[in-house]
């Protein structure tokens, strides 16, 4: 046989057995799989990781159509048997003594077989101890966000504690998407900026006029556009109080010049 035709015999050979690898595995895998799995569900308290503490749901998952019944267990003793679908079972950790606790399931199957899941394991946890793991998770989020907090007002301060806006009294502003405020210091309305940190209805923003810091919330468009005439109004020159007009001055001099003796 010409080498020719054995490199392509051995092509050939190892091509097919790359096509056929992935289906292999694919059957190893699904002989790996169990038909039935034990699902755990919080429906109130607490879960993290393997600890728990509350009200929870026993479940199956798998072909719930093959199920006849199914009888879950707690470190192999029954917790409670369920004949109707969808084969769930509710209960109470506290129910049950703090520590470490194997669950698992018999599920029996309508043609007459009996299949355990694999076991899990999970820790029954005591009040004391769900408080410190919910404190565990919760202080390092809360010191996050504060000192994230911290750093944007402190960025904010420094970039723009020497920029203020010129704008003319009485110049019609757009307030964007989060609308605008009344500054309780200059009395000028201005837009709510994009970066200002909100505390719930109020935020924490800086205005653009007098640059100083306060705590505001959104006003409606009429009160800002009110605010805008009044700036207008205050801009406007007034007369001095008690200054006669210019009409009444030509007329005093008019009268005035009747007692002008010409002679004189």
């Amino acid at each position: 046989m010409k080498p020719l035709q054995w490199h392509l015999r051995l092509a050939l050979i190892l091509l097919v057995g790359m096509l056929a690898l992935p289906w292999q595995r694919a059957g190893a895998q699904e002989e790996n799989t169990p038909e039935f799995r034990l699902n755990v569900r919080r429906n109130f308290g607490y879960s993290s990781g393997s600890q728990i503490r509350g009200r929870f749901t026993n479940s199956i998952v798998g072909p719930v159509e093959k199920i006849q019944s199914v009888t879950y267990l707690i470190d192999g003793q029954e917790m409670a048997t369920v004949t109707e679908p969808p084969f769930s079972y509710t209960y109470q950790t506290d129910d049950y003594a703090l520590g470490w606790h194997d669950l698992s399931a018999l599920v029996r199957t309508q043609d007459g077989r009996t299949v355990e899941t694999p076991t899990r394991r999970f820790q029954f946890v005591s009040p004391e101890e769900e408080f410190a793991g919910v404190r565990r998770i919760i202080f390092p989020v809360l010191g996050g966000v504060i000192l994230l907090m911290v750093l944007v007002m402190g960025a904010q301060m420094l970039f723009l504690r020497e920029k203020t806006l010129n704008l003319p009294l009485g110049t019609p502003r757009q307030y964007g998407l989060r609308g605008g405020t009344i500054c309780k210091r200059c009395g000028r309305p201005f837009a709510i900026h994009l970066w200002a940190l909100n505390f719930g209805p109020w935020k924490l923003d800086r205005c653009d006029f007098c640059g100083k810091w306060a705590m505001v919330t959104r006003l409606p468009l009429e009160a800002l556009r009110a605010a805008e005439q009044a700036e207008l109004a205050a801009a406007a020159p007034q007369e001095p109080a008690g200054r006669p007009k210019p009409e009444d001055e030509l007329r005093k001099k008019l009268d005035d010049t009747r007692y002008i003796d010409s002679d004189g």
